[in-house]
């Protein structure tokens, strides 16, 4: 006979022991004062739980409303922070940065476009690489660390990257666009100099981009969201090399809100117990607003909360109220939090910790 069994005989046989004999003539009664007072006992039971399942369901309910935004950030005040140059691969727009942090240095890696085609988005579109040793003031690469080299990224190219570091490997993900479909396609480095593309990660899926992994195994997988481009779908993953996604979208627009036709992943960041998606909004008028989600750590596919406004609007001097944001990089550096973001898909800029951004004025 193990513990348990011992436990629970000798518990039952010492309750028989020290129960008070029962007078067979107020039987009825010795019962009926036995059922109100298991009665009483239950119903004590049932309100003091649901006392403290609304309790729990209040204190939830404030927290998130407390809970968001996260990180006190503002836009850098001489934005943008890289313009389109008179070259060959850049000169109509630079915009979806990705970053990452490698030996004391910012590496933005961003979408650059060329003037091959007419229209906004009818050139080809390549991935650039930038450094800096202070998060604001970049130095470019001469050539692209990302170019097209398969029929599924020509002619529209490689865009729209999100890095991630995981156990001393760099991987990107990005947007092959053939001109007609956006496909999430991956690629690795060690150095973020020399990169080994892995072909499409959902070769029969359709349209597909903005994969943000996040840097750490939730139990025992990888997890990576991405937009189907109008919802947020989840992906998990063994190897990060091969991916596999889950069919019902994590979270989907809302009518008449500021992200009604569009979702797309941004950076996420792990807060304590706390999944964080940034993650961007888009509008009928592909206007782009910057907003966040959270999301069970235990639980990626779980939403627990999200905003009910924008993050935050640009009202820089160099920016307008109607300016499209795009998040896409979020690094802790310098024990502060940089977040890269692009401009009406031309530029890009950055919103710094209000304490970076004080040191930042007094050294002007």
């Amino acid at each position: 006979m193990n513990a348990i069994s011992k436990r629970f005989l000798y518990g039952w046989r010492n309750s028989i022991v020290r129960s008070r004999p029962v007078n067979h003539e107020n039987f009825d009664q010795a019962r009926d004062n036995l059922m109100n007072k298991n009665s009483c006992r239950t119903f004590a039971r049932a309100l003091c739980a649901g006392f403290f399942c609304l309790l729990a369901i209040c204190n939830s309910a404030f927290s998130f409303q407390i809970r968001l935004p996260y990180l006190s950030l503002q836009p850098y005040e001489d934005n943008p922070i890289l313009r389109p140059r008179n070259n060959d691969w850049e000169t109509k727009a630079v915009c979806q940065p990705a970053a990452i942090v490698k030996d004391s240095t910012v590496y933005l890696f961003y979408r650059a476009e060329d003037n091959s085609g007419a229209g906004l988005w009818n050139g080809t579109s390549r991935i650039g690489m930038a450094t800096s040793t202070d998060g604001i003031h970049f130095t470019r690469a001469p050539k692209p660390a990302i170019v097209p080299t398969y029929d599924y990224e020509t002619p529209g190219g490689c865009e729209n990257p999100r890095l991630v570091e995981i156990e001393g490997v760099y991987y990107m993900t990005y947007a092959a666009f053939d001109g007609h479909t956006s496909r999430l396609a991956l690629a690795s480095s060690r150095d973020l100099q020399h990169w080994i593309k892995h072909g499409l990660i959902f070769p029969e899926a359709g349209w597909t981009s903005a994969g943000a992994i996040v840097p750490q195994r939730i139990n025992g997988r990888f997890v990576m969201y991405f937009s189907d481009r109008q919802n947020l779908r989840l992906a998990y993953s063994e190897n990060l090399l091969q991916w596999r996604a889950q069919e019902a979208p994590v979270m989907q627009p809302r009518a008449e809100m500021f992200d009604n036709a569009a979702l797309v992943p941004g950076p996420p960041l792990i807060l304590g117990n706390e999944l964080i998606l940034f993650y961007n909004g888009i509008s009928p008028t592909r206007r782009a607003q910057p907003a966040q989600a959270v999301f069970s750590l235990q639980s990626p596919e779980t939403l627990l909360a999200r905003s009910e406004r924008p993050y935050w609007s640009m009202s820089a001097p160099n920016a307008e109220e109607s300016t499209s944001l795009f998040l896409a990089g979020l690094v802790r550096f310098q024990e502060e939090y940089f977040l890269y973001f692009d401009m009406n898909e031309e530029a890009v800029g950055v919103a710094v910790s209000k304490n970076f951004a004080a040191q930042i004025r007094a050294q002007k």
